[in-house]
């Protein structure tokens, strides 16, 4: 599935050096882009900005390496995604969150692969995409705990990508980008269950104490084990 390939290409990334990583990187563009034409119209606003930001910054300086293990990954994704999304159903929540945060977690290893080198055009590039990527995660998130896809209106769901991009641009962060922080490897599951809008809402409001989620979830989930 285009998940594993993808969490797989994100642990290699520029693993074999700065040539391999440089085409690691727009491979990993090359695919945002595919999976915005691909993604659910709940998230399609999120991913299309996303694209854009990847498209916006220019590429990395270094000569790149065509053969790269994570590029091959990246694009073996890019080629099943469409099937992965058939065969999955375009409407599945559970499964597109799966996907996004695979992407969340490839895009941030391309952010540090970028400030390791020294290109902080793309690595602030790479942040943004990264942002508007947990976005659509937080939205999914909602739809799987729901159990239900329900798309918004056009002029509702314009409305509320507005008030995200307000919220972010004020440095406001996703609550669900906080679980995909604390505990990377459950996400996926905390994310699409029933509880998930109970526990959104306590975190939310340790957030607004001035206390850290990230640090203060690993700690309850321990409690309650």
């Amino acid at each position: 599935m285009a998940e594993e390939k993808v969490r797989a290409a994100a642990d290699q990334l520029g693993a074999e050096g700065l040539h391999q990583g440089a085409g690691d990187v727009a491979a990993l563009g090359d695919l945002i882009v595919v999976a915005a034409v691909s993604s659910p119209r709940l998230v399609r606003d999120q991913m299309r900005e996303a694209t854009a930001e990847c498209e916006r910054a220019p590429p990395a300086p270094a000569a790149r390496d065509l053969e790269g293990q994570a590029r091959e990954l990246y694009r073996e994704s890019t080629q099943v995604l469409p099937q992965s999304v058939v065969s999955a159903g375009r409407h599945d929540a559970a499964a597109v969150l799966g996907f996004l945060l695979a992407l969340v977690t490839a895009v941030e290893a391309s952010r540090h692969w970028h400030q390791a080198q020294e290109y902080r055009v793309q690595a602030k590039a790479a942040g943004r995409a990264g942002r508007l990527l947990r976005e659509a995660v937080e939205v999914t998130a909602g739809a799987s705990a729901a159990r239900e896809y329900r798309p918004r209106p056009k002029r509702a769901a314009t409305r509320s990508g507005a008030a995200r991009r307000s919220a972010v641009a004020a440095g406001e962060r996703p609550i669900a980008g906080v679980v995909h922080e604390a505990l990377p490897e459950h996400a996926r599951t905390i994310l699409s269950d029933p509880a998930w809008p109970a526990l959104r809402t306590r975190l939310a409001a340790i957030d607004g104490t001035g206390e850290d989620p990230v640090e203060v979830l690993p700690r309850s989930q321990l409690e309650e084990s």
